[in-house]
């Protein structure tokens, strides 16, 4: 876990060759000559002997230990982004791809975000909140380092003092302030390993946040189902994602059986969290962790292979490695424990979601279930996050719970489904009581200043996207918006302007083709075609200017 964020060696880049990304013709590659590692886009017209278009991007720092992915984050217009490449495999077999986002979507490029959600799962510590939620932070804000001790085990400063007071003989200070997971119910057991694996199809933090659904990490020791809830696929298939873990192993008969006293399966049964899976004494330890409850003789099963207790193997039959879904090119052990496993399939679809229909089901431990295990209103947040808006439309105009009408983004969520089903003013009042709650929220202010100049108060939405963009400078978005707004009142030169603007913090060919137009229908001719040209080095397939 000391790697799951890790800094980038340019050596580790050196020697892969380019990939091709056939259905747009982009290709990129891996440089790292001078110490500076970074990616590169180059396009051609079929036919070409050169490249007609280059960009290259620096990569800053690396997500993931490299044992089955290595993923790369590039900067560019001060924010991160997902690199179109990763790396799999290891010695000879080491090769790049395609990461999954741009597999899925070809044509990407350089827009798949990096935000504090993604990075939570990875880093220690988390870059400042800030708005874009992807917003590159200053070295002196933050330096990306893996997980350590404090992930799973909490104060760990706070022991290092009292363990330090206690070998100086001072016995005064009460008890060691580190959480010690063997003191613990099994469900907050699992809860610290369920932060990051147990991801579904949505999740949001139930405990009011500024910024996005997903706040810091939560602290080791509670029950992480009282303070997120995370929606998986209502009918478990055989098609499992990344990280699926959890939500897989509580499927188990192995986990829900009530006979096995105080052998209860949990991560750690198997695991060993100290030490990389490839340690030889940490494959050992899984391997013969069946055994602890299946080898005693009074517990002892008929197994179809021949009994080798040297070498025992019960996971290979019983956890079988499968494809994922969401991750191309990697396969895990699924953690769904049966006697016998349905057949894996050959290779999943790729995609984002377990169920993209939007079936799903609130996640709740098999123990310990909530009243009402899935209400309406968490339901409906799920369904507008999964953009299912016609099975979110029938719950809107339900009361909110106990837990969700003091949660902002619950408010925020709601207003941008009823903006999504025409009801304006209805939209409006939910975004003013999400701002209410939280009045910094970015995003609420975003849409709502936009909202409010279609209702027609567009000196109200100017004046709160101003605010905004003075609260957050790299916000592109707020001066886009205020364009709109300017464009209900009739104020082209300044609808130009803040075009330019946004375009200056986040530089996009669709943004250029945008003023382009805006200023043909000016009759602006000349000016339109010096951005379509713009346009046109962001975006090689673009026809050239005339």
């Amino acid at each position: 876990m000391a790697r799951s964020v890790d800094v980038l060696r340019p050596e580790e880049l050196a020697g892969l060759e380019p990939v091709l990304e056939a259905e747009t013709g982009f290709r990129y590659r891996f440089l790292a000559d001078e110490g500076r590692p970074r990616i590169q886009e180059s396009w051609s017209n079929p036919g070409a002997r050169e490249p007609e278009a280059t960009r290259e991007f620096p990569l800053r720092f690396a997500i993931g230990a490299g044992r089955l992915d290595r993923s790369y984050v590039l900067e560019r217009s001060g924010r991160m982004w997902f690199a179109p490449l990763e790396v799999i495999g290891r010695g000879p077999e080491r090769r790049a791809v395609l990461g999954p986002g741009h597999t899925m979507r070809p044509g990407t490029r350089f827009d798949l975000p990096i935000e504090r959600d993604c990075l939570g799962c990875h880093a220690s510590g988390l870059p400042p909140e800030a708005y874009p939620l992807n917003v590159f932070p200053s070295p002196e804000d933050w330096r990306p380092e893996g997980l350590s001790c404090d992930a799973c085990h909490g104060a760990v400063e706070l022991h290092a003092e009292w363990q330090e007071r206690d070998l100086a003989g001072d016995r005064t200070s009460g008890a060691d302030p580190i959480l010690r997971h063997g003191e613990l119910e099994r469900p907050e057991r699992l809860s610290v390993c369920a932060v990051c694996h147990l991801q579904g199809d949505a999740r949001f933090d139930l405990t009011p946040t500024v910024f996005g659904p997903i706040g810091a990490r939560p602290e080791p020791g509670g029950d992480l189902l009282e303070k997120r809830a995370v929606f998986v696929a209502a009918e478990p298939s055989a098609e499992v994602g990344f990280v699926s873990h959890v939500e897989r192993l509580v499927l188990s008969r192995c986990y829900t059986r009530t006979d096995a006293g105080p052998l209860q399966l949990d991560c750690t049964t198997c695991h060993d969290p100290h030490r990389p899976l490839d340690d030889p004494r940490e494959k050992a330890r899984v391997r013969n962790a069946c055994l602890d409850c299946h080898g005693h003789s009074e517990r002892q099963v008929s197994c179809a292979r021949e009994a080798r207790p040297s070498d025992p193997d019960c996971v290979s039959c019983h956890m079988p490695e499968v494809p994922v879904f969401d991750v191309e090119h990697v396969r895990i052990h699924d953690h769904f424990v049966r006697r016998r496993p349905e057949p894996p399939p050959a290779e999943s679809e790729l995609r984002t979601a377990e169920a993209p229909d939007g079936n799903w089901k609130r996640f709740l431990w098999p123990e310990r279930p909530l009243e009402p295990a899935d209400p309406p209103d968490l339901r409906m947040m799920a369904w507008v996050q999964g953009k299912h808006w016609n099975k979110a439309a029938h719950l809107v105009a339900r009361a909110p719970g106990p837990t969700t009408r003091s949660l902002p983004l619950y408010h925020h969520l709601r207003g941008f489904l009823l903006e999504e089903l025409g009801r304006a003013q209805d939209a409006r009042a939910s975004y003013e009581q999400a701002l209410a709650l939280a009045p910094g929220l970015p995003a609420t202010r975003l849409n709502l200043g936009l909202l409010l100049a279609q209702l027609g108060d567009v000196h109200a939405g100017l004046t709160m996207l101003s605010a905004l963009a003075e609260d957050h400078p790299l916000c592109d978005a707020a001066w886009r918006h205020r364009a709109a707004a300017l464009f209900e009142r009739g104020h082209p030169e300044e609808v130009q302007q803040n075009l330019e603007r946004a375009f200056t913090l986040h530089p996009q060919a669709s943004l250029a083709s945008l003023l382009a137009d805006f200023l043909e229908s000016r009759g602006k001719p000349a000016l339109a075609q010096e951005w379509r040209a713009r346009a046109k080095e962001h975006d090689p397939r673009l026809p050239s200017p005339r």
